[in-house]
């Protein structure tokens, strides 16, 4: 009987253990989730204190360079009046294919006149951070599918 109940206590040691080491691994995800919203989101300009989600790209990684948008619209013109449909009035009306570019892959008008290139940081740069971020997302989604998984059995 003694054996017996020296198992049943070290088989509840290292389950305590165990359930330490996946609340902390949870714990970790929540950061890391927390962490990566964070720095997609940013303050209003209104000065409200609230944090608004940075917009989506409106077409896909492959259709934003200046040449596939001059394919699948011809002319700026017809590429401001898509946006305008899917946007809104712009901000200015200074039609050139950099605005194009720029609107296409932030999801936004453009609201200041600093553009990306004179910050020092270039478009395909800020997409490709944006698909590193959205590949990062979706690997601990899938880890947290995982966890959830387990934890349901």
């Amino acid at each position: 009987m003694t054996d017996l109940s020296q198992k049943f206590g070290s088989l509840m040691a290292r389950m305590a253990k165990t359930d330490a080491e996946l609340f902390r691994t949870i714990s970790d995800h929540n950061k890391a989730v927390t962490d990566q919203v964070m720095d997609l989101t940013t303050h209003e300009e209104n000065g409200s204190g609230s944090l608004a989600l940075v917009s989506p790209p409106l077409l896909p990684l492959g259709e934003r360079s200046e040449t596939a948008l001059k394919k699948r619209f011809g002319n700026c013109k017809a590429a401001f009046a898509w946006l305008e449909e899917k946007l809104g009035p712009p901000t200015s009306k200074r039609l050139s294919w950099a605005t194009v570019v720029s609107t296409v892959t932030s999801g936004q008008w453009p609201s200041t006149t600093i553009t990306t290139k004179s910050a020092g940081i270039s478009n395909r740069h800020l997409a490709d951070s944006l698909d590193q971020i959205n590949k990062r997302l979706d690997g601990i989604e899938g880890v947290l599918a995982l966890i959830l998984s387990a934890l349901e059995k």
